[in-house]
Order: structure tokens, then sequence, then C-alpha cells
């Protein structure tokens, strides 16, 4: 066998392919559009957040950067399992008062997974096509679930009198919090 036979047997792999650059290329972008985005927000809100338990909770599964997306920190993003992780500690009860920060960094988080819930479709559709096509790096990168969880005027109003720090007319501030996020 010549070394121009042994080179034409060989397989290319899809990630060298030009059709595989691209993807890996689209697949970036999105994950620079991810990080810089939504998970910039997440983190903005959570500096506001009195408990340090929950910022702990966030920071072990959120990636801090594009290199956390390959096969660091966790291989899986389930934002709706982290609300609802979150909700135990941050969300007030009749019998549990949480600090009003608390309450509002929680229902920032929420109002987030909109446009995460966006971004981690177009995500997820560019990574698993290039995993249906046999690309190795894109099966190394992060797995993100999110539904776009909505709270509404009622959810924030039947709780807000629960926290500490509440006021009266405090339930009628809901769009202003929910949606001011930087």
């Amino acid at each position: 066998m010549t070394t121009n036979e042994h080179i034409s047997t060989q397989t290319i792999s899809y990630d060298n392919t030009e059709d595989g650059i691209h993807k890996k290329n689209e697949l970036i972008n999105c994950m620079k559009l991810i990080q810089d985005g939504p998970f910039r927000k997440i983190i903005n809100s959570l500096y506001m957040c009195p408990v340090p338990q929950v910022r702990e909770l966030v920071q072990i599964v959120l990636p801090t950067n594009i290199n956390d997306w390959q096969q660091s920190k966790a291989n899986k993003l389930n934002y709706s399992k982290l609300l609802n992780d979150l909700k135990k500690i941050c969300w007030p009860t009749k019998t549990k008062k949480v600090y009003y920060g608390t309450l509002n960094s929680y229902i920032k988080l929420h109002f987030i997974s909109k446009e995460l819930y966006e971004l981690s479709l177009r995500y997820m559709n560019i990574r698993y096509k290039m995993i249906m096509n046999k690309s190795i790096w894109a099966k190394g990168t992060l797995d993100i679930r999110c539904d776009y969880l909505p709270l509404t005027q009622e959810d924030y109003t039947s709780v807000c009198k629960f926290t500490d720090g509440y006021w009266q007319g405090m339930e009628y501030q809901f769009t202003q919090e929910y949606q001011n996020i930087y």
C-alpha cells in the first residue's frame, strides 16, 4: 500500500469537515450570545441576593466563560430544575419569611428564563445536528434544558407580603421588579 492509498482510506471526522467547522463556529457564536446575555444577567441578578446559598447553587452549574462549556464544571444545565430548587429557598410563605432581595432575585431569574429558553433552543438544535453527524466536540459541550416559566402578577402579589421589608403598595411593583434586569 502506498502512502497515497493509506491517506485516502483514513476517515475524516465530522469536526474537521467544512460543514463541521462552520457548525462549530455557529455553536460557539450561540454560546457567546448565551454567556454574554442570560448568563451575565443571572450573575448580575444574584449579586443582589442576600442568601449566599443561592449564589453558590447557581455558580456550581453555571459556566463562567466559554471554556467552561466544554467538559468542565457540569455537563448539563437544567435551568427549570434550578429554578425549582431555588424556589425552596427564595419563595416566602406565611410561615417562612425571606428578605425582599431574595424574592426579587428569584423573580428576575424567572424573567431571564424567557431569553435563555429562546437562545437555548437555537443552541441545542445546532448541537444535536452536530452530534447526529458524529461530532465529538459537540458531544462534550454543555447540555442546556430550559422551559420558559413566567411568573404572574398574582404569583408575586400573593407572596410579597410575606417578605421582610414589605411595605403597603409593594404588590403593584411587580412589572418594574420583574423586568428590571441589568
